[in-house]
């Protein structure tokens, strides 16, 4: 993927939306990023700050969120197992929050794959209850909680 001047960067910022331009200088977005990291082991600086590059890039409307796992894999080196695991926490803690301005860049959101099958698979065998719960975040901003798990 080719750099980007900052005079390029900042032209393509300005055609933002709010919400998009928030998120490119976002601390929630950043610790997020960084906790994706350390939990796939991904401890070195210039990977933290690869990672982070490239989805300020699909915020900005350079990199296509579906072309994230492929950018991983050949910009950071990552196997490919490692890269889908990445994509799938980028999709569901940093994109999915920003789906709306995110279609308006390109078009219709889609989850990665292996996602998708599994939640296929996860409706198939026991029915999930379709209201969600928020979760207070340690720095003080709630989200909504996607992921539910049956307890039995």
């Amino acid at each position: 993927m080719p750099d980007y001047t900052p005079e390029q960067l900042k032209t393509l910022y300005d055609k933002l939306p709010n919400e998009l331009k928030e998120a490119v200088f976002s601390k929630e977005i950043a610790q997020d990023l960084y906790d994706i990291c350390m939990k796939y082991g991904l401890f070195e600086q210039e990977k933290i700050s690869a990672l982070s590059k490239h989805v300020g890039y699909v915020f900005l409307g350079i990199l296509p969120p579906q072309e994230i796992a492929k950018t991983l894999v050949k910009e950071l080196g990552l196997k490919n197992d490692l890269a889908k695991m990445v994509n799938l926490e980028i999709h569901e803690l940093v994109l999915y929050p920003l789906k709306s301005n995110l279609e308006a860049l390109y078009g219709p959101f889609k989850a990665p794959e292996e996602k998708a099958e599994n939640k296929e698979a996860e409706n198939e065998e026991t029915p999930m209850p379709e209201e969600e719960i928020t979760v207070k975040k340690t720095k003080g901003k709630s989200r909504k909680d996607l992921y539910r798990e049956i307890i039995e």
